[in-house]
């Protein structure tokens, strides 16, 4: 009696490598309508979002395997997407953002798009500077990622406007290194100098100021770098920010000057929104 008790209910719940009892469309009939009627949904019609979560959380633990089972068996796309607010993460986004290095070479190597973008418009580039993660940043880097892309949702700011925030010079060098532009200016007018200035991030700004930084530049508001950091009470960087901007009119005076500095930077302007029902301009906190 026992024995068949145990084997009705074997076939009543299938081990987690049997196929799933669930058609596609119940499963996807399953999740919230938002969610069903999303685009990323909408444009992959073989994706069922419960294996969906699956590989997301286990990019979450850095299963390799796991990931690799899930794709490999069909079960999920590398590119699916997360089901759970604030932000529509991809699996790759999920893995960068807690410096996963095994998990986002399994997801590449299975077919993980290094450029695609959360819903917010992120790539795995402003995710990892975000959050402060350098390795797998130049992970990322080295897979080709676009650092100049931006994200609408911030203002279009660039990956190298987040590393600034974060303070991470590291990241800073490394970006700009890639290819970044250090003289990008966001919807605000705002360049990656005046994002460290606002945060009193002093090692990015001097990476910043060394790297060609435009000084004396107003945002929207008529705010330099140096106002920034006077606004909100950074003074030591405020000092730092003067004496850069005096070096680099001495500079271009022909006199010598103490610190060394690269050729000031062109400044790229943010592209143009395309008119699709854009979110506001200004997000004072967002996350990615």
């Amino acid at each position: 009696m026992i024995v068949c008790f145990h084997l009705a209910l074997l076939l009543w719940n299938p081990p987690p490598d049997r196929l799933d009892p669930l058609t596609p469309q119940e499963q996807r009939d399953s999740v919230p309508k938002h969610v069903r009627d999303s685009p990323h949904f909408q444009q992959n019609p073989r994706e069922t979002p419960r294996f969906s979560q699956d590989l997301c959380d286990a990019a979450k633990r850095n299963d390799v395997d796991e990931i690799a089972r899930l794709i490999q068996s069909g079960r999920a796309l590398p590119n699916a997407m997360e089901l759970k607010q604030p932000s529509f993460h991809r699996p790759l986004h999920l893995a960068a953002l807690r410096g996963h290095l095994e998990a986002m070479r399994t997801l590449i190597a299975n077919g993980a798009d290094i450029d695609l973008t959360n819903d917010k418009g992120a790539t795995v580039a402003h995710v990892a500077a975000s959050a402060g993660q350098t390795e797998a940043l130049r992970l990322a880097i080295a897979e080709g990622v676009d650092v100049r892309g931006t994200v609408p949702y911030v203002n279009h700011a660039t990956a190298l406007h987040f590393a600034a925030t974060a303070g991470n010079a590291a990241a800073v060098e490394m970006l700009i290194e890639a290819g970044a532009a250090v003289g990008a200016l966001d919807k605000r007018r705002q360049t990656p100098l005046h994002y460290a200035a606002t945060k009193g991030r002093e090692a990015a700004a001097m990476a910043l100021v060394d790297a060609g930084a435009p000084l004396g530049l107003k945002d929207v508001n008529g705010q330099t770098e140096v106002d920034r950091a006077r606004l909100f009470a950074h003074y030591k960087l405020e000092k730092l920010l003067k004496q850069a901007a005096s070096d680099a009119q001495r500079a271009s005076d022909g006199r010598q000057v103490g610190r060394r500095r690269a050729p000031p930077a062109e400044v790229t302007q943010p592209p143009e929104d395309e008119g699709r029902g854009r979110r506001p301009a200004y997000v004072p906190k967002v996350d990615l």
